[in-house]
C-alpha cells in the first residue's frame, strides 16, 4: 500500500467516537471489519455491537456471553458470531 493509501486508512480508523466505547468494549476480545467498510463488530464480556464507523452510532447488538468471535460475510449482510456453546448468524440488513 502506498503512503498516501495508508495515511486515508488511519484517518479513517481513528474516528472521535471511539474514545468513547462503552468500557470493556474489546478488551480482550476481538472486533472485524465489515467488507464494505461501512461498519465494525465490537465483542465485549456481554455480546456485540455493530457500529457505523463513520459516526460510531451503535446500528446493532447481539448479547450472548460466550461470543468472542466475529465475521462479517462478504456482502456485510450478516454477521457470524462465535463462542464456546453456539454459533449465530444475524442478518443486518
Amino acid at each position: 500500500m502506498a503512503q498516501p493509501e495508508l495515511d486515508a486508512y488511519f484517518q479513517l480508523l481513528f474516528r472521535p467516537w471511539m474514545s468513547r466505547l462503552d468500557e470493556g468494549l474489546c478488551e480482550d476480545s476481538e472486533f472485524a471489519f465489515s467488507p464494505d467498510g461501512h461498519a465494525v463488530a465490537l465483542t465485549s464480556k456481554t455480546g456485540i455491537q455493530v457500529r457505523d464507523i463513520r459516526s460510531g452510532r451503535v446500528i446493532g447488538r447481539l448479547t450472548g456471553q460466550s461470543l468472542a468471535s466475529v465475521r462479517f460475510n462478504a456482502d456485510s449482510r450478516f454477521l457470524l458470531a462465535a463462542g464456546a456453546d453456539d454459533i449465530r448468524m444475524w442478518r443486518l440488513s
